[in-house]
């Protein structure tokens, strides 16, 4: 199985008792037994300025910082491991 979206990985895997997730600095793994990685995804989440709301995580809050969105800022929530 390819790597997936951390929220649709999850989705996938949320009733199997054998899910490991590590929440890392740089990236968000997600592990399930039998099946192997179902995520692998930056450890990032875009915000919007004025409501301070979740817009986007992982790969697509990067693409869309790097994409020069200037209507958020992508921050990463976990620090010194």
């Amino acid at each position: 199985m390819g790597r997936l979206s951390v929220l649709t990985g999850l989705r996938r895997a949320i009733a199997d008792p054998d899910l490991a997730i590590d929440l890392g600095t740089a990236n968000t793994r997600m592990f399930a037994m039998g099946v192997g990685f179902i995520a692998d995804e930056p450890s990032v989440v875009r915000m919007r300025p004025d409501t301070r709301s979740v817009e986007a995580v992982g790969k697509r809050a990067v693409r869309r910082t790097a994409g020069g969105h200037d209507d958020g800022s992508a921050v990463s929530p976990l620090r010194r491991g």
